[in-house]
């Protein structure tokens, strides 16, 4: 069982889609089983695996992570540095936003001034500056 960032990637064209989980190897069965079966709710994803065809798919581990608290803040570096097509919320903190609750957000992650959710992480991946923080 394999804590971490996976990337499942269209062999085709390129494009990606990254996510997180607790038990990688398992949720990638769930992934090829609901995108099997027509019912992933991703669409962009599912229209993608029906055009293409799963032999046209590979999956892999970005990174593994330690410590479970931080697997959205890794997920949210490596959508911002990959910039994957597939993925339809590029910021996934978003939900806070569309449910209001932006007072349960983690302290250090978001303001309402902020663009970015971590600007550090922002500032390397695009601007190519020494980010501290990273790993």
């Amino acid at each position: 069982m394999t804590q971490g960032i996976y990337l499942i990637n269209n062999k085709c064209n390129g494009h990606q889609y990254i996510g997180q989980s607790v038990d990688i190897e398992s949720r990638w069965k769930s992934h090829r089983y609901e995108l099997n079966r027509c019912i992933h709710n991703n669409t962009y994803l599912q229209n993608a695996w029906n055009k293409y065809k799963e032999q046209n798919f590979s999956f892999s581990i970005l990174e593994r992570v330690k410590v479970r608290y931080s697997l959205s803040d890794k997920e949210q570096y490596w959508i911002e540095r990959l910039q994957p097509v597939y993925n339809i919320a590029k910021n996934i903190y978003e939900w806070f936003y569309y449910k209001g609750e932006l007072s349960n957000i983690p302290d250090g992650h978001v303001t309402q001034e902020e663009t970015f959710i971590r600007p550090d992480w922002h500032a390397w991946v695009y601007g190519g500056a020494r980010n501290p923080n990273l790993f």
